[in-house]
């Protein structure tokens, strides 16, 4: 099954691409956390941007992907996400510029015949993901503020 997120913009991608919707092709606006869990848990491969959060959710779960770096990010933010977690092997980076379908087809089929390769190479990203950052943060921040009274 493909689960395609378009969010909503002027080009009515959802709009347009609901009239395709089938068994196999499920389009959403967006998704929410419970179904994301889901998805991510039960995903093969993905092709998404190349967000820090999804990325990482992506090598936390350990799913192999290929990334479309938005090309206007804020500092290139989104070709330097793809090319860290390429380097780490969680990831196949294509440009934007000059993907047609037949490009992004052609590059899913090469992923999926080597999917077991991929996967492997993506358990390896998962050691990038600290899972208890935001307890790690808190406990700083309160020795920080202890040492500074």
């Amino acid at each position: 099954v493909i689960v395609h997120q378009t969010g909503d913009s002027d080009y009515k991608d959802f709009e347009r691409l609901s009239e395709r919707q089938c068994d196999r092709y499920l389009v959403r606006k967006w998704i929410d956390v419970i179904d994301w869990g889901y998805i991510l848990e039960n995903t093969t491969l993905a092709v998404s941007r190349a967000g820090a959060n999804t990325l990482t959710e992506f090598a936390y779960f350990s799913i192999p992907s290929i990334v479309i770096p938005i090309p206007f990010s804020n500092m290139n933010e989104q070709e330097k996400n793809a090319e860290y977690f390429h380097e780490l092997g969680l990831v196949q980076k294509i440009s934007q510029k000059g993907l047609t379908s037949q490009k992004l087809l052609k590059l899913v089929k090469e992923c999926v015949s080597d999917i077991s390769l991929l996967k492997e190479k993506a358990k390896n990203a998962k050691s990038v993901v600290i899972v208890d950052a935001s307890k790690r943060v808190a406990l700083e921040t309160k020795i920080l503020g202890e040492n500074e009274n």
